[in-house]
């Protein structure tokens, strides 16, 4: 930020309590102190939610008495209100930096501007603070390099497409038509039942047990990806030679030799439903029926796919159909499949009437399961994905 000689004063519209935190622990540490937080009356400018059911109503208001005043306005949408500057989310710390940058130097007058604030605010920008949407960039990209050359053909990315019945049957897949669905079967027995399964395929075993939440896999992570993708019922999927076998409930699971600390249930299945939708929705899906995240799921442990944090934050506190959900955040389909069907795997997507059906919105999601806007997740995911990396997919 830029040296000031008073800090902006910046009021929050519609931010809850996790979300002012997070803000003043921005301004103190990465924001240097030149904004501070304060009330409306006392305030030179507002960050607002528009996503928040009341920020229209808090913005008009703000705006109408103190007309004068910028804001900026942090959306997940694409569109922004009279006298406000749009921040997308997730927010990233250094372009809300620099948005408040602007503000002040707004107010203040191009007087204000010397040649050694500008040195300092440049320096700023070349610092090494974790951006948020900076590094979620960086790792959607990574993403998109890693799984757009296992997407099926001429799958259709338009809605509009579906109209035609050869376009629209691209867009699902049975899963047991595939060895990995398969594995997804056997595992969620497993988790029904309380009981452990090997599952032995001819090139390797995968161990399962529910009691620890835990799975061993004897595949590397590039072979389980191949295995994932073959026909069940083809000439590959029977050389594979799939069995399973059941173990009694309570009964002892040992990990196999070199195994290690296995890998968290959750995550192995995250993973297996990525490589068996490969950006298609599981048969039967209906992409115009909203969906909700039951909680703002671990990306620490995940394997990150194209624009799963962007998918995550709309369905963590919205009801968004998958077709809304490309249409909003103008991505591709496909990405918002590929989520929905890993979400759906391990249980984290709940199925929302329509609001326009009920006369009440659902309550609003537990948010301090959610990291959101902390660039700490966002160093740990970094953390976890390289080490990914270094492992090979």
């Amino acid at each position: 930020m830029t040296t000031m000689s008073k800090p902006l004063r910046v009021t929050a519209l519609g931010l809850d309590k996790r979300s002012r935190s997070a803000l003043e622990m921005i301004l103190k540490g990465p924001g240097k102190g030149a904004c501070v937080l304060t009330d409306v009356a006392e305030s030179e400018a507002a960050i607002v939610d528009m996503d928040r059911p009341e920020a229209s109503m808090l913005w008009e208001n703000y705006h109408r008495h103190y007309p004068e005043r910028p804001g900026i306005a942090l959306s997940a949408q694409d569109s922004c209100p009279e006298g406000t500057r749009l921040q997308p989310k997730p927010v990233s710390i250094n372009a809300l930096l620099a948005s408040l940058r602007a503000v002040a130097e707004e107010l203040a007058g191009p007087e204000a501007a010397t040649a050694e604030t500008g040195k300092a605010a440049g320096a700023q920008l070349e610092s090494k603070v974790v951006s948020t949407r900076g590094a979620t960039q960086v790792l959607e990209d990574r993403a998109v390099r890693r799984y757009v050359s296992a997407l099926p053909e001429s799958l259709p990315e338009d809605y509009r497409q579906l109209s035609d019945p050869a376009s629209r049957a691209k867009l699902f897949f049975v899963p047991t038509d595939y060895i990995g669905g398969h594995l997804l079967e056997a595992i969620r027995e497993a988790v029904a039942r309380g009981e452990a399964r090997i599952i032995h395929l001819r090139v390797g075993a995968i161990t399962v047990d529910p009691a620890a939440h835990r799975t061993w896999c004897a595949l590397t992570d590039t072979r389980l990806k191949q295995v994932c993708m073959v026909r069940a019922h083809s000439g590959d999927g029977e050389a594979l030679d799939l069995r399973i076998e059941g173990q009694a409930r309570g009964a002892a699971v040992e990990a196999p030799p070199g195994g290690g600390a296995g890998l968290d249930l959750d995550a192995f299945v995250w993973k297996v439903a990525v490589w068996v939708s490969r950006g298609r929705a599981p048969e039967g899906t209906d992409l115009q029926e909203p969906v909700l995240l039951r909680h703002w799921p671990n990306l620490t442990r995940l394997l990150m796919t194209p624009s799963v944090m962007r998918v995550a934050a709309i369905w963590a506190k919205q009801h968004r159909s998958p077709v809304e959900t490309a249409t909003l955040l103008r991505i591709p389909l496909s990405h918002v499949l590929t989520f929905y069907a890993a979400a759906r795997a391990t249980g984290l997507l709940v199925e929302a009437r329509r609001q326009k059906d009920e006369l009440f919105s659902p309550p609003d999601i537990d948010r301090h399961r959610q990291r959101g806007l902390l660039s700490r997740m966002l160093a740990k995911i970094l953390g976890a994905t390289q080490g990914s990396d270094q492992k090979g997919t």
